[in-house]
């Protein structure tokens, strides 16, 4: 099961990507997934524990921009694909930074969208061959690569 987050402050758009989930579920039986939804950079930022797959991060939020958002997630977390969702093309090269895997522009189109979420999970099934360790603390969980271990 793919974990989703979805960073947007437009309940439109985040109902309209959530249609969209629902959608590429009918059309890939094998599909599944779920979802949490955020409104704020800070939620988010305060709810991360490492857990999700993907997440849809838009760049513009009342409380911060989605790419300071993801610089944060990325201390972490090098491992989540994070795709932005704007119509603000001028954050790009920014997204170099935080290793996006892509962005979909707004407004938004069903078949970028499902082209997008394809290579997206052909990306993930072949690192999930990859054996994964999970960590846990009170504070956080750390996923670490297996092939990254050299001592115990």
């Amino acid at each position: 099961m793919l974990r989703i987050g979805i960073l947007e402050d437009e309940k439109a758009r985040s109902d309209e990507l959530l249609q969209f989930l629902e959608r590429y579920k009918s059309e890939h039986e094998r599909f599944s997934y779920s979802t949490k939804v955020f409104s704020a950079g800070y939620q988010l930022l305060f709810d991360y524990k490492q857990d999700y797959d993907l997440l849809f991060l838009d760049i513009r939020l009342p409380d911060m921009l989605g790419i300071d958002a993801a610089r944060e997630i990325r201390k972490n977390d090098e491992y989540v694909m994070i795709v932005f969702v704007t119509n603000l093309t001028q954050y790009a090269i920014a997204g170099y930074e935080v290793n996006a895997f892509d962005y979909i522009l707004k407004p938004l189109l069903y078949q970028p969208f499902a082209l997008k979420l394809t290579r997206i999970l052909n990306i993930l099934n072949r690192d999930s061959a990859k054996k994964m360790l999970t960590l846990k603390t009170r504070q956080l969980t750390l996923r670490i690569d297996a092939d990254a271990i050299l001592y115990i």
